[in-house]
């Protein structure tokens, strides 16, 4: 069996060969192997076709840095930057979200559309 780290340690290294396709900054394709990379913020898996190969829990921590070093390779430095900067005012709007939902549920149960109420008819 081929050593995961050093099969994510060349796809790190080597991401300027032409094997390896940018699709956008969350995913690459490795044209040899048709394993494509999707390399979220928070997720991170492998799949050729449907098939999931592998998920970001199934590699060890050093393993998850050359993950991690992949996507930073491939990702906008400035968007990074940002979302770096902005990461905990983000995480609290997102649980002040979540809070919100369940101290004021509105169930999705209407499956019907609801006439707005403060609309203006139409003459033409």
């Amino acid at each position: 069996m081929l050593s995961i780290e050093s099969i994510l340690k060349f796809v790190h290294e080597n991401l300027s060969n032409p094997r390896f396709k940018k699709l956008n900054e969350e995913h690459i394709v490795d044209e040899k192997t048709g394993i494509e990379f999707h390399m979220y913020d928070d997720w991170f898996k492998m799949t050729k076709g449907e098939d999931i190969i592998a998920t970001i829990h199934d590699f060890t921590p050093t393993e998850q840095k050359h993950v991690w070093g992949i996507k930073q390779t491939v990702a906008d430095p400035v968007k990074s930057k940002q979302k770096e900067a902005n990461y905990h005012k983000d995480m609290a709007a997102r649980r002040s979200h979540l809070a919100q939902l369940f101290e004021y549920p509105a169930p999705d149960s209407v499956k019907t559309a609801i006439v707005e109420s403060d609309t203006v008819k139409y003459v033409g």
